[in-house]
């Protein structure tokens, strides 16, 4: 949906404010498309569970009539992080986003 307008940028600021804002999406690099009050998610996530609660927490935004949720579940970033919070774990100095 890249045919956003002027008059869907206050709807896309809000959607994207809404995702940084989302405490299980903390560190995800999501990206908000909107048009008609039709918001599109894209990116990817570690888990089902953070796919959802993208999509719950753009519900909420004021000016959405449609979702469309096209955010891919990666187990690969998934694993990374876990990989990562282990070597947080052995003493090792991990950046969190």
């Amino acid at each position: 949906m890249s045919n956003s307008t002027t008059a869907d940028k206050p709807l896309i600021e809000r959607a994207s404010e809404a995702v940084l804002k989302a405490p299980h999406l903390l560190g995800q690099r999501l990206r908000c498309e909107a048009h008609d009050g039709q918001v599109t998610l894209h990116g990817v996530v570690s888990s089902y569970f953070q796919k959802q609660m993208a999509q719950e927490t753009i519900r909420r935004v004021d000016g959405v009539t449609e979702i469309h949720n096209l955010l891919e579940v990666s187990w690969s970033q998934c694993q990374s992080a876990n990989a990562e919070n282990a070597d947080a774990e052995n003493g090792e100095v991990v950046e969190m986003a």
